[in-house]
């Protein structure tokens, strides 16, 4: 899989100035008040299949297979993740909410109009190195699976490139957060489940972790966070579980899998980076 256009991170990336917590996932604008019949009919075939919550499939992918998600992090460049959701009053495009990179949030427009294959439609997303390069946005049926994919063409039409995506959700939890399909899949895949947890002292005790981010069980914490944006951290960081991020008692651990135990180390900064310290604690995953 190829990602996005680096051009088109560069010029995107100087406009947006928003984090991707604060940019809407769903922007849907009405842009005429009423639609044609052909319009209408493209809102009917393609709802089914565009509506949800879309994460770059290579990442779902390295994430399973690597259990890392700063082994993953190549595979969110450009268009990471996005979320689509059809106005209840008819307009012929909508304004959709993504994360740039995982990092940014930004938003292109969704034409309802066919565009280089039946199975795509037309975007405002282009190459921002005046070739006029151009991007639409499929979805791929296979198996009774649905896929969308972001196709790149020069601006003669001649596909250069594509991403695919993968549905993991219906709607988000949070419309306000361009990257949240990226946290959940990354919740859902690597840390929900009961665990049973011993400490450096061998104290043991239960602990549950959801998709969502809450933990019940881990003492003295509500909820926990796994950083999956390093595009401001050196690249030799540790992949980083995070309780209560942003309160006055936040507390990081690095983590690494062993098959299904958790464990999670002490960290110590060291001029730019975070250094992994002493074993903490140790989750081993209940069955």
């Amino acid at each position: 899989m190829k990602n996005i256009s680096f051009l088109l991170l560069i010029s995107i990336l100087f406009a947006a100035c928003s984090s991707n917590k604060k940019q809407p996932v769903i922007d849907s604008v009405l842009t005429h008040s009423s639609i044609d019949a052909q319009t209408a009919e493209i809102i009917k075939r393609f709802g089914p299949f565009v509506q949800g919550v879309w994460v770059a499939s290579g990442y779902i992918d390295t994430l399973s297979r690597t259990r890392s998600p700063i082994q993953s992090d190549k595979e969110l460049g450009g268009v990471a993740a996005f979320a689509i959701s059809l106005p209840d009053s008819k307009s012929d495009s909508i304004h959709v909410g993504y994360s740039l990179g995982n990092h940014e949030g930004a938003n292109f427009v969704l034409y309802f109009k066919t565009g280089q294959r039946p199975n795509s439609l037309k975007t405002n997303l282009t190459d921002w190195d005046g070739k006029g390069g151009f991007f639409e946005l499929g979805y791929v049926v296979t198996h009774n699976d649905t896929a969308l994919v972001i196709y790149h063409y020069n601006k003669t039409a001649i596909k250069l490139d594509s991403t695919k995506y993968t549905k993991v959700a219906d709607k988000p939890a949070d419309e306000n957060d361009a990257a949240w399909g990226i946290q959940y899949i990354t919740n859902k895949k690597l840390i929900t489940g009961e665990y049973l947890m011993s400490d450096s002292t061998g104290s043991t005790r239960k602990a549950t972790f959801n998709d969502h981010g809450k933990v019940t069980g881990f003492p003295g914490f509500e909820n926990y966070y796994v950083n999956t944006d390093f595009s401001v951290e050196p690249g030799t960081n540790p992949d980083e579980l995070i309780f209560d991020l942003y309160s006055r008692h936040q507390k990081l651990y690095a983590f690494k899998f062993n098959a299904d135990t958790l464990n999670l180390f002490e960290t110590k900064d060291k001029d730019d980076s975070v250094l992994i310290g002493k074993l903490k604690y140790k989750l081993v995953r209940q069955k």
